[in-house]
């Protein structure tokens, strides 16, 4: 018998059978830094290279996206890492699709902070 734990990624569908304690959620874990949905931001220099690479230097006059770099650039001196990233429901990506249709919700936890989600 021949075991698979991946899918195979040439069907349009792919069937699985999971099990978990009855008092416990099932849940699925996706590391987002490297689900290809955006850039892991670590310090103050990436943060402002990432605004004005999207930007130009306008986003220090647009109030909104002003506060957003100045919300991110205080997590980043809190030593937190920064993800920043686009969402969409007709992306390849099927976390992108995922999180586009239910939202930002499904990333937020105790240890995770949502400056930002359109």
């Amino acid at each position: 018998m021949k075991i698979r734990l991946g899918f195979v990624s040439n069907s349009s569908s792919s069937s699985f059978i999971l099990s978990a304690p009855n008092d416990k959620p099932l849940t699925i874990t996706i590391n987002v830094e490297t689900a290809g949905i955006g850039s892991v931001i670590v310090t103050e220099e990436e943060l402002q290279a990432y605004f004005v690479d999207e930007y130009d230097d306008e986003y220090a006059e647009d109030p909104y996206l002003k506060a957003r770099y100045d919300e991110a650039l205080e997590e980043l001196h809190k030593g937190r890492k920064v993800l920043i990233g686009r969402v969409a429901n007709d992306d390849d990506n099927v976390l992108s699709r995922m999180l586009y249709e239910n939202g930002l919700d499904l990333l937020a936890s105790a240890d995770v902070k949502i400056i930002s989600g359109d």
